[in-house]
């Protein structure tokens, strides 16, 4: 007795199986996607129906992808009924375009999301009594590497209170704050470098004049993006708070 083979294409992946006559009728799992398919009576161009999806290759799909095979099937049975051949390539790249296409409108909607977060104004952030008198007491502090401290902490604090001004009534808003803020890094300075030994003056003086130089870039970026907006106002903070002339006049 001669064995005879059948090829046929898996619905699922499309591959090609290829088994002996002797299973013509019964199920096979693709050795591609693991799906169960229905070995069909005599070699065939055709895909075979599937009685089981696969796990490993096609896991879960969507609500498109499902379509798409729905319509292949059913393309399939139609075929198969009227004694044509029926070729599941095409089905694939609709399968793709659908896939491609979801993935743009999802960018799409995630893009006008960032876009509308990027509209939403910032909330003030407010200078408590508590935090400006903590400030104030290390900027009349003894201690050079807390003076310095308190000096960085009172110019961190402008940058975070000036991310809210966006026109006239948000800066009347913090005005007080900004104020508040300016007259503490002019107090007069009690603390000495000499109080502090040659190593350890060097390395705190170092750490706070980085710490320093970032954050004066960080008040002069806000000044030029109200100075793009609005350059009166930018000009009257500038008048009004004398830090802000200082780091302006400073430059980069």
């Amino acid at each position: 007795m001669t064995i005879m083979t059948i090829m046929f294409r898996c619905l699922m992946c499309g591959e090609n199986l290829t088994v002996d006559d002797v299973q013509s009728g019964e199920q096979t799992e693709c050795s591609k996607c693991g799906a169960d398919v229905l070995v069909p009576a005599a070699s065939a161009s055709s895909s075979a129906p599937v009685l089981r999806r696969g796990v490993s290759a096609v896991g879960v799909r969507s609500s498109s992808t499902k379509s798409v095979f729905r319509s292949k099937r059913k393309e399939q049975n139609r075929a198969e009924a009227a004694g044509e051949e029926f070729d599941g390539r095409g089905f694939e790249g609709q399968s793709l375009w659908k896939v491609l296409i979801g993935i743009g409108v999802s960018l799409i909607v995630m893009f006008v999301i960032y876009v509308g977060y990027l509209a939403i104004p910032p909330s003030r952030v407010p200078l408590a009594d508590a935090e400006a008198t903590a400030i104030m007491l290390d900027v009349q502090s003894t201690n050079w590497g807390t003076y310095l401290g308190g000096q960085c902490d009172a110019i961190d604090k402008i940058n975070d209170v000036m991310t809210y001004v966006r026109n006239e009534a948000t800066y009347e808003e913090v005005f007080f704050d900004l104020q508040r803020l300016n007259d503490i890094i002019h107090l007069p300075v009690v603390a000495k470098q000499e109080d502090m030994e040659e190593m350890e003056f060097m390395v705190v003086s170092k750490m706070m004049s980085n710490r320093q130089i970032a954050g004066n870039r960080h008040m002069r970026k806000h000044l030029e993006r109200l100075r793009d907006s609005n350059p009166k106002l930018a000009q009257r903070m500038i008048s009004d708070i004398s830090i802000f002339k200082v780091v302006t006049q400073a430059g980069p």
